[in-house]
């Protein structure tokens, strides 16, 4: 599979004029900047009030024109510590500037993480096709730290150098207005100069985007797979296919961090011409005999236009900062727009099931690459049938349970709980009638407490312990160091692979489900103890559903009724 030509993955994104830009931004956070306009604000507040060090140069000003020359020392002490006050009160407020705005940055993009991961989480199975693991991984951690990074760093001070801009602008054009004119016309050429590179630079920031999350997507498939890799021995042929990921994220990323670095050139040589044509032509008019600039007004000037420049170079270069990091929140905005499932809707009695009756009516399903499976499959499982499902490789046993869980739907045909076309029910409705144990098992980064808990809501500790006993694990898990608290890692290195099936089960049964799916559960489990859960699952869930794929006929001779796939 090609890595860098997936039709499957999201398109990239395109480049956009700032103020859409900004648009975007402002849309995403939303929620965040209008729960944190009170710091906002108090952070701009403190950013203007730090303005006060603009009068330092203008105290360096009295000091070269009149402490100097008349060797006054009561003058010099004067300008001196006028000159300290300023640049101290002007850093309390940097201070509480600086503490203010990270604050409301944090809190802003906290936020942000807790809504695309609730809206990952509310997704619906085809999305996890189009933007898999690797991909998100990208967004959620790559694309969301340059945001951030962006949003404090660039942006939030950006507005605050905006503010000491404006207001050194002002006090410049009262104090000369004509060395601040030939200072501030380098502000629009700054503004065009970027505008103009800010398309070309976006676009090329957002192809390496992609091609990093292609790189990162063959870097999860390595990691998962190297057991397999090493065993057949494909060391060589995989790392080849990640080097050739890795090289187009690489080309990509030289390209869109030269035309960056190119950009800032540009605007570190329009700020050189802010500070030194003003100069100049201070020096000018002196040597001509100009009475109303001095020495010290020019040195002081002089200082202004440094500090001027540099601000006004870190707000124009913001935008080159800007054109790079749109694609990252344009890829993080996608997952929050990419259709969620159904909100659940309150469910009236008359809307309920009128029994826990499952009906298959002329079902069938087509893989879109594959062939038909489940070719108008009729099926009736009254409530309280014990049924297994049997069938060859490739019979759609495991369609069967996809269908029925509603992670794919039907081609054909329709699926009914209770009389109701399962799709009328809302999902979070629906699946609290079912527990379903899969031929993979999931482990979370919990306890074997939390992971048991999963299977519902609120689940008691003795509810949890009696589920544990029900798959004869509970002596098991409490042997483990920390019993039941016990962190078991997502590779569950703590128990044996008939233990991990075990705990998948325990999982299911704490919720004591109407149906329970059952999905080759007795795979990992020896003869004895496959017979052991067998007769208690069949005493203990007599009057419930159990639905059962399995090879294997030892088990299907345990239930009522087993249902032979043809194979198709």
């Amino acid at each position: 599979m090609p890595v860098d030509d997936n039709n499957d993955r999201p398109p990239t994104p395109n480049a956009e004029g700032i103020v859409p830009m900004l648009r975007r931004v402002v849309r995403l956070l939303a929620d965040g900047l209008l729960d944190q306009k009170g710091r906002l604000i108090a952070s701009s507040v403190c950013r203007l009030l730090a303005s006060v060090s603009l009068l330092g140069p203008w105290f360096i000003q009295r000091i070269i024109d009149e402490a100097l020359p008349q060797k006054s020392l009561p003058l010099f002490w004067q300008f001196a510590l006028g000159l300290l006050a300023v640049h101290l009160v002007s850093y309390v407020f940097w201070a509480v500037q600086v503490y203010t705005s990270y604050a409301a940055s944090e809190t802003i993009f906290l936020q942000l993480r807790l809504r695309l991961v609730e809206a990952i989480m509310n997704k619906p199975r085809r999305f996890f096709s189009q933007y898999p693991p690797g991909d998100l991984l990208t967004r959620l951690v790559g694309d969301m730290d340059r945001a951030a990074m962006f949003f404090y760093d660039t942006l939030l001070r950006s507005i605050a150098y905006a503010i000491f801009v404006l207001a050194t602008a002002v006090f410049m054009l009262v104090w000369n207005w004509r060395l601040a004119l030939i200072a501030l016309a380098a502000l629009p050429l700054s503004y065009f100069y970027c505008s103009r590179i800010n398309a070309p630079l976006g676009r090329r920031v957002g192809v390496a985007r992609g091609k990093q999350s292609g790189q990162n997507e063959v870097l999860l498939d390595l990691l998962q797979g190297q057991g397999e890799i090493r065993f057949f021995q494909q060391q060589k042929s995989v790392v080849a296919r990640f080097r050739e990921a890795a090289s187009a994220y690489t080309g990509a990323s030289i390209r869109a961090s030269t035309c960056g670095e190119w950009m800032w050139g540009g605007v570190d040589a329009i700020g050189l011409l802010m500070v030194l044509l003003p100069f100049l032509a201070g020096g000018y008019l002196i040597c001509r005999g100009e009475s109303t600039i001095s020495i010290g007004m020019l040195v002081a000037y002089y200082s202004y236009l440094a500090n001027l420049a540099g601000k006004a170079q870190f707000l124009f270069g913001g935008l080159a900062q800007f054109a790079q990091t749109a694609p990252s929140f344009q890829r993080l905005q996608e997952i929050l727009e990419a259709h969620n499932e159904p909100e659940p809707a309150h469910v009236t009695l008359d809307q309920a099931p009128d029994d826990a009756t499952l009906e298959f009516r002329k079902v069938g399903f087509q893989y879109p690459s594959g062939p038909g499976l489940l070719r108008d499959l009729d099926l009736i499982v009254r409530p309280g049938e014990k049924l297994a499902v049997m069938g060859a490789s490739g019979s759609g046993k495991s369609t069967l349970v996809s269908l029925l869980l509603r992670f794919q739907t039907p081609t054909r045909g329709h699926i009914f709980l209770g009389g109701k076309d399962i799709e009328d029910y809302s999902p979070r409705f629906y699946y609290s009638f079912f527990g379903y144990v899969s031929q993979r098992i999931n482990l979370f980064n919990f306890s074997v407490r939390e992971n048991i808990a999963l299977g519902w809501h609120q689940v008691p500790f003795d509810r949890i312990q009696d589920a544990a006993r029900q798959v004869q694990l509970h002596e098991v898990i409490e042997a483990l160091p920390h019993g039941y608290d016990t962190v078991l890692g997502r590779d569950g290195l703590a128990l044996s692979g008939g233990q991990l099936q075990r705990l998948a089960l325990a999982r299911a049964l704490v919720r004591e489900p109407e149906i329970l799916v059952l999905d080759e559960f007795t795979s990992a489990l020896d003869r004895a103890l496959e017979r052991e859960i067998l007769d208690e699952l069949l005493s203990r869930f007599e009057r419930q559903t159990i639905v059962c794929i399995t090879h294997s006929p030892v088990v299907a001779a345990r239930f009522s009724r087993v249902l032979n796939l043809p194979q198709e």
